[in-house]
């Protein structure tokens, strides 16, 4: 088993970075099915309704500039 590991740098370098990949998939996978039980994109649409976007504010003049 620990013969596979004894292989070129290159190697062991695509294999560190497919484990990153894949574990980077795996948190946003994570991410996403938790936001969506506990309710946060209902919370996340309420907050955008609620404050005005920066750019709406300096088109219409009401900004501090």
């Amino acid at each position: 088993v620990m013969a596979t590991f004894s292989t070129t740098r290159s190697m062991r370098c695509q294999f560190v970075f497919l484990y990153g990949s894949v574990l980077l998939f795996a948190m946003h996978g994570a991410t996403i099915l938790a936001v969506g039980r506990y309710g946060g994109e209902r919370r996340l649409s309420r907050s955008l309704t609620a404050v005005p976007h920066r750019s709406a504010q300096a088109c219409s003049g009401a900004g501090p500039w």
